[in-house]
């Protein structure tokens, strides 16, 4: 073979070798376990429990909100109903409750929860069931 074919043969391997794939990882797929628990409103992070009780004089809608985050999560909540928003009485810390009531209280209005700390973020709607 003469020198010239030795150049033809050569970089024809060089022009493949470029083109070639290297073999390296363009894509994978791995399964792995994954727990999720669902758990009721009241033993959330942020507990809510809303009760109503009908009378005569109307319907009153208790709300309880409790910070069930971790220890060191301070929140600041608002409690609404029917246009009315109760502020939480300054901050609530992990492990403390507060109550709110709406008394005369329209159950056709949703009750809405906004609770804001550190790193948090909390917005909930829930139906009032005067059953």
């Amino acid at each position: 073979m003469n020198r010239r074919a030795w150049v033809v043969v050569a970089a024809g391997l060089v022009a493949l070798a470029t083109t070639a794939g290297t073999g390296a990882v363009s894509s994978m797929s791995a399964e792995r376990g994954m727990n999720v628990h669902v758990v009721d409103d009241k033993d959330a992070y942020l507990g809510v429990d809303i009760e109503t009780e009908t009378s005569e004089d109307g319907t009153e809608v208790n709300v309880t909100v409790s910070n069930q985050f971790p220890s060191g999560t301070t929140l600041h909540v608002t409690v609404s109903h029917d246009d009315t928003a109760h502020p939480g009485d300054g901050s609530l810390e992990s492990g403390q409750k507060r109550w709110v009531r709406f008394e005369n209280a329209d159950c056709s209005e949703n009750v809405i929860i906004t609770a804001s700390g550190d790193g948090v973020t909390v917005e909930l709607e829930r139906e009032v069931d005067c059953n």
